[in-house]
């Protein structure tokens, strides 16, 4: 549920602390090959888990009584948090003063007292899951990127973490819930910061130490980048990287980012499950099956370090015995379930957090039924050993693409997934700029093919660099060891209608010899943002009421909802009443209550679509709304589908972030995604003609309020 800021807040780590030389050729070897996929089965072993974060929500001294806790259940893993901010000092300094650059940084107790109750975790025979974070600052280039824009930089601080955190974690997440609002960064963007975070943490950590400096695999072979001769000998595992806890189940976002090579630099899936308990089993098939798709090795373990429901309206204080049992029949189904398919590691959320709905204990000394449930499980149901919790490949390819946009030349938008172009006025289009950087993370020069391959007969966009992408043109470059190269791109709109187009960018890695090593892309979307003054047609929805009294209700099977009102064709529900309604149901005006915010119960308006959504080129929903005051009102569409999987959008109710909240939004058929609370059902992706259920989310509390909806579906004309 909670997303990971990965710059913020830190201090500067002393330049003498980063590590000499750079990231060898040899790292890329088959001798490298061999041992960086082998030392995970006999280092890492698959249990249970619980997302613990006891390094962030309660006092230190409280970790040695909760740590006695854990021990009477067979969890093993523990999942925490970043570690906001690093100082490396040398033992027995609390003076500050300049360390001595010899001394062994074994031997530097990190100034963090996360870091700290990470390492009694580890102590007490607990394997710590956390969040990656860059120790030292790497400043964001442009405005409206959550994740720095220097790979570069990334990468070195990602080595830098791996050294600080040496023998402590077991396994990082990645970016957390990319998919959902946490991170406002766009697929290709999130894709290229892994691949440098993952390469980073990966560099030279799987090693004995010698005295010559020199850092050499288990297998005997060497490495460069001489380090300190003082540095521990002991033998320490790499650690496992997992993609970003997903929030939903596979969809647009997801597969763009796939086709960046996501799964390329990830060793296992890792997502998070708050729909219905009944749903897990297919949430892990559907991950399951998009990674096998796109890893290039098959199959990838998955591991779930969230699931939890939220069923409690006031917190723990006011939560009733039969509340909290719901709550851990809930956490057993989703368990019983992990272990069928054969997870990893499946962790429920959360051990303990102040006053969170989802906290299973108050104090170690204070728990509640979810804990004893789940505890009792753990000891009652091993999971086997033989699952492995990690896959990685084999030889990631050092050499990685990113395109780096200038925001001032357009808007990136999440919700679309693309960087829109901003409009001059009658159809024209300012032409979008930025970067195509080229790095190397090797320790030698690397020669590669580049071309632009998304090219059409009917683009309706121009990439230009100089001469490079010109009439078809290609070119071979040389990529510095360690290094990158920056080519400036222009994009140029060449159509005045709507459109969202592919750009891709292929790099093919040369030996000497001129033989195909390797090939890596990037691939982002360009689009020109909808707009009504664009050539346009409207339909309407064929609305009728709900059959019977059956609804697909969003908090089934927990709650029943409350009928509140019947207006032809619209039901309100969970207090909502309906004032009047425009022949045909486009238009409605509905009065929301103030019943408070049980979750279990959230006031909606629901209409049914027996011919489900018009078809139409480039759809858009179209929906327009306006309370009392004349102002926008935010409602969630959910959209329900013949075999009960709810789609939504809900990254901002679909708005841009970049400009006011307008009265009317534009919701694109392609950016709707399954939603948590429904069905997930393999190869049936979103299709307007099985939508079958219109659901309105209203905002819950804030008093009684009034919300005029009209709703009908636009077409945006296509260039011939």
């Amino acid at each position: 549920m909670y997303g990971c800021d990965v710059n913020r807040p830190y201090l500067l780590i002393p330049a003498w602390l980063v590590l000499s030389g750079i990231f060898c050729a040899g790292i890329w070897s088959a001798t490298y090959r061999q041992s960086f996929s082998s030392h995970f089965q006999l280092a890492r072993r698959a249990g249970w888990g619980i997302d613990a974060c006891l390094s962030c929500h309660i006092s230190r001294g409280e970790v040695p009584g909760y740590l006695d806790l854990l021990k009477t259940s067979k969890i093993r893993w523990l999942r925490e948090r970043g570690a906001g901010r690093l100082r490396a000092q040398p033992a027995g300094d609390r003076g500050g003063a300049n360390p001595d650059p010899q001394t062994s940084i074994s031997n530097l107790p990190v100034a963090s007292k996360q870091l700290r109750v990470w390492r009694e975790e580890t102590a007490a025979g607990f394997d710590v899951v956390g969040f990656t974070f860059l120790p030292g600052p790497v400043p964001v280039e442009q405005p409206g990127n959550q994740l720095p824009e220097d790979l570069l930089a990334v990468f070195e601080q990602s080595k830098l973490l791996a050294r600080l955190t040496r023998g402590t974690v077991a396994a990082w997440e990645m970016v957390g819930e990319p998919d959902a609002f946490y991170c406002k960064d766009l697929p290709d963007r999130v894709a290229a910061y892994q691949k440098a975070v993952y390469l980073g943490l990966k560099s030279g950590r799987d090693t004995r130490l010698f005295g010559d400096g020199r850092r050499k695999m288990e297998d005997g072979g060497a490495l460069l980048s001489p380090i300190s001769d003082r540095l521990s000998s002991s033998y320490v595992p790499r650690p496992i990287v997992l993609t970003g806890g997903l929030a939903f189940p596979p969809g647009p976002w997801l597969e763009l980012a796939a086709e960046n090579g996501l799964y390329e630099y990830s060793d296992a899936v890792n997502f998070h499950h708050y729909g219905f308990a009944r749903d897990f089993s297919d949430v892990v098939r559907a991950h399951r099956e998009l990674a096998a798709r796109w890893s290039g090795r098959g199959e990838l373990p998955v591991w779930c370090t969230e699931a939890g429901l939220n069923n409690i309206q006031s917190g723990r204080d006011g939560a009733s015995l039969a509340a909290r049992n719901v709550q851990a029949d809930y956490i057993l189904d989703c368990a019983r379930q992990a272990r069928d398919e054969h997870l990893a590691v499946f962790m429920p959320f959360i051990l303990v957090h102040g006053n969170d709905p989802f906290a299973m204990t108050e104090s170690a000394g204070k728990v509640f039924p979810a804990w004893n449930a789940y505890r009792d499980f753990t000891n009652t149901h091993p999971v086997s050993g033989d699952i492995p919790v990690a896959r990685p490949p084999r030889s990631p390819n050092p050499v990685v693409l990113q395109w780096v946009a200038d925001n001032g030349t357009c808007d990136p938008s999440k919700i679309t997934r693309s960087y829109q172009f901003q409009e001059l006025g009658s159809g024209q289009w300012m032409s979008v700029t930025g970067e195509l950087r080229i790095y190397n993370f090797s320790g030698e020069a690397v020669r590669i093919f580049l071309r632009e391959a998304s090219g059409s007969a009917n683009s309706r966009i121009r990439v230009r660099s100089g001469e490079l992408f010109e009439e078809g043109k290609s070119k071979i470059l040389e990529i510095p060891a360690a290094g990158k190269i920056e080519l400036p791109v222009i994009i140029e709109a060449l159509d005045g209608n709507y459109f969202r187009e592919k750009v891709k960018f292929e790099a093919t890695s040369l030996s000497r010899s001129g033989r195909i090593l390797d090939v890596t892309q990037v691939v982002f979307l360009m689009e020109t943002p909808p707009a009504l003054d664009l050539p346009h047609q409207v339909q309407r929805i064929s609305m009728e009421s709900p059959q019977g009294e059956s609804i697909s209700y969003i908090s089934a099977p927990y709650a029943e909802p409350a009928i509140t009102s019947k207006v032809s064709p619209w039901w309100g529900v969970n207090g909502v009443e309906i004032d009047s309604v425009t022949e045909g149901g486009a238009a409605a005006v509905f009065h929301v209550g103030n019943e408070g915010m049980d979750p279990l119960a959230p006031p909606m308006a629901v209409v049914f679509t027996p011919n489900g959504l018009p078809t139409v080129s480039n759809g858009f929903l179209r929906l327009h709304t306006v309370d009392e005051r004349g102002t926008p009102s935010l409602v969630r569409v959910d959209l329900i589908d013949d075999v009960g999987q709810r789609f939504s959008i809900v990254e901002n109710y679909g708005r841009s972030y970049f400009e006011p909240i307008q009265n009317t939004v534009l919701l694109g058929y392609t950016d709707f995604v399954r939603w948590v609370f429904g069905r997930c059902v393999g190869g049936q992706p979103f299709d307007p003609g099985r939508i079958r259920e219109i659901q309105l989310r209203f905002p819950s509390g804030g008093g009684r309020r009034m919300c005029n909806v009209v709703l009908d579906v636009v077409g945006f004309e296509a260039r011939e």
